[in-house]
């Protein structure tokens, strides 16, 4: 679902782009200035708007590509990551591990006796 979300978000962001540069930048040129206003009254009102929105077109696009290729997160217990933190820094074996835990629960059954 995260996924089918982050392609409807970067076309949205793409189409965007593509439709406010032909819109506000292509087709003056092509039409010799037919929007009404002199040429240097209608490009400062459409770069400050044209990159505002191209800016967060791009951002939203670029979620969108970002929400497409992540993998999913790997859920771990607060104990299982504490363990596999130990053992990427070297600091217990697998074995110690296992061994740790069973002690523990001998160590309890004492106490307890």
């Amino acid at each position: 679902m995260r996924t089918l979300k982050g392609f409807i978000l970067f076309l949205f962001g793409i189409f965007v782009t593509v439709f406010e540069t032909y819109v506000l930048i292509v087709t003056p040129f092509l039409n010799k200035n037919s929007t009404g206003y002199p040429d240097i009254q209608y490009w400062g009102l459409v770069f400050p708007s044209y990159f505002i929105t191209l800016l967060i077109s791009l951002v939203l696009a670029w979620v969108g590509y970002t929400m497409m290729t992540t993998k999913e997160p790997v859920r771990f217990t607060y104990e299982q990551a504490y363990e596999n933190a130990l053992k990427e820094a070297g600091m217990v074996d697998e074995n110690s591990v296992e061994n740790k835990g069973s002690k523990q629960d001998q160590g309890v059954e004492s106490h307890a006796n």
